[in-house]
Parts: C-alpha cells; structure tokens; sequence
C-alpha cells in the first residue's frame, strides 16, 4: 500500500499532463495520501525518486508551469537544486541542496501539504 501512494504521489504530473480531464487536485485525491499520510517520508520519496529519475524532470517542469504565487518552486541551477517559495519578498525563502533526489523531495511534500489544504472534505 505505502509503495502504491509513493509511486502515485510521484507521478502526479506526469498523470496531470497525459490526462488534461483532471485537475492536480483530483489526481491528488486519487493518490490515497489523506487516508495514509503517515505512509509517507522525505526518505521513502528520496528512494523512490532514485529508482525513477525520470521523475524529477516531471516535477521539474510542473513547478516551472506555474503561473501564480505565492507558490512553491523547483529548479536546477547549474550544480544546484533549488526549492524555493515565490511570494512578497519578506515570506520567501529557499533551500539550496546538491541532491536533486533531496531536493525533489522537499518539493513534492510541500505541495502534498498545499494540496491537502485544497482537497475537499468528504
């Protein structure tokens, strides 16, 4: 099961861009992260992520197809990875890590926490 959410949690845009009939939101949903939130860690996520790189491109390009703030960030700045957070300028912030695996991580558990603030409630 807690294989099942990570692989889920981790493809979230590549299933948002090959099915444009749901929003992230309801992908999300699909995941069963609300029923299981324990299930998952930054190192469960790291792992996974480092069995299938291709992923961090997926994320890469969902986080640079954002077009509002305040949000969180995700690119690669030469050598480094940076995840950040876009808003006024006294509440931003960013982390800068060498590991992309590390830093695809961070990004993907605070959008699992901005997305659980937008699922609806049953």
């Amino acid at each position: 099961m807690k294989s099942t959410i990570i692989s889920k949690i981790c493809s979230m845009p590549k299933e948002f861009y090959s099915r444009m009939d749901k929003s992230i939101i309801q992908i999300f949903n699909e995941t069963g992260y609300l029923k299981e939130t324990k299930a998952v860690s930054k190192e469960s996520l790291i792992d996974y992520l480092q069995n299938n790189p291709e992923m961090i491109t997926e994320w890469e390009n969902y986080s640079a197809d954002k077009r509002y703030s305040p949000s969180w960030y995700f690119i690669n700045d030469g050598s480094e990875w940076i995840v950040g957070y876009a808003s006024v300028p006294s509440q931003e912030q960013k982390k800068v890590f060498q590991s992309k695996f590390e830093a695809c991580a961070e990004f993907i558990l605070h959008e699992l926490e901005k997305f659980t603030e937008q699922a609806p409630r049953p």
